[in-house]
């Protein structure tokens, strides 16, 4: 994946979670984007939806020290997993049509 469409990938994983989360009044930009970069890794590495819920649970109750919604993370789940996958599903399709050309 290129690195801008990393990025970009990374800020949309990073709105969704601070959209979705109870966070804590003085969190940063950087670490939810570090914390959007973590997922995109652990799915690139082939985590499922099971490893991801837990890690945002994680995140959310150890790093934050919030409570957890657990419906609400199910819900957050399930869209960064279909962002993430969407997204490389495209950049598969653009590789495919690039070795074509």
């Amino acid at each position: 994946m290129a690195m801008r469409q990393q990025g970009v990938l990374c800020e949309a994983v990073a709105s969704q979670l601070w959209m979705s989360l109870s966070l804590p009044d003085d969190i940063s930009r950087d670490e939810i984007e570090a914390s959007a970069d973590d997922l995109i890794r652990a799915m690139a590495y082939g985590a499922g939806e099971a490893t991801i819920e837990q890690k945002l649970k994680s995140l959310q109750s150890e790093q934050f020290a919030m409570p957890v919604n657990s419906l609400a993370i199910k819900q957050l789940v399930r869209r960064v997993c279909d962002l993430v996958r969407r997204t490389q599903i495209g950049d598969g399709a653009h590789a495919a049509m690039r070795k074509v050309s």
